[in-house]
């Protein structure tokens, strides 16, 4: 049994995923694949499996006499172990509304502190994410959340490049951890969405 460990860097900065059926190989009988999140954002492949003794033969030798073989093997893992989340692949039955509706273009999202790939994994308040308003118990343990920006009310001028001419109250200001939800009306149109809680 072998384990082969491969990282490949950047991988939290992207919407991404791993692949078990890219990640597993012929070359490795009964393969399997894990895969961890560094705190450079990098993530570490790990995939385990049996070999079989094909490959290059090497001799070891010490005073000009042959004393042992092993068996040399290369082997190749895609990138693609760490293939593109479904929500932006516009042809995904499932999540492929957002990226056809270009809602890409219009959210905004927050994670707690804690739970970026620097952080602890874990939080607790005041350290994960509040909402205000939000109507249950408790409101300051969030993990992650999306805001959905509406069309543009007030004074807003759209597409911008400022986070006010999108988002209101609360939600312009991206250096807190706190955020709120209100009714609609003709001042405030964001739609906030939890991704994960504590």
């Amino acid at each position: 049994k072998v384990s082969l460990v491969a990282t490949a860097s950047k991988v939290a900065m992207a919407l991404r995923q791993l692949d078990f059926d890219a990640a597993t190989s012929s070359d490795f009988a009964g393969s399997a694949a894990s895969a961890t999140i560094n705190s450079d954002g990098s993530a570490t492949l790990t995939l385990t499996g049996q070999v079989d003794d094909s490959g290059t033969t090497v001799f070891f030798t010490c005073a000009g006499a042959s004393f042992g073989i092993c068996k040399r093997r290369a082997f190749d893992i895609p990138i693609r172990v760490f293939g593109d989340h479904p929500i932006i692949n516009s042809l995904d039955s499932e999540y492929g509304w957002f990226t056809r509706n270009e809602w890409h273009k219009l959210t905004y999202y927050a994670i707690a502190p804690a739970f970026a790939a620097s952080g602890a994994r874990s939080c607790t308040s005041p350290n994960c994410l509040t909402i205000k308003n939000l109507g249950t118990s408790p409101n300051n343990d969030k993990r992650a959340l999306l805001i959905l920006a509406g069309g543009s009310i007030g004074s807003q001028t759209q597409p911008s490049g400022t986070l006010s001419n999108y988002l209101e109250s609360e939600n312009v200001s991206p250096v807190d951890t706190t955020f709120e939800i209100l009714k609609p009306s003709r001042t405030f149109n964001d739609r906030v969405v939890v991704v994960d809680t504590n």
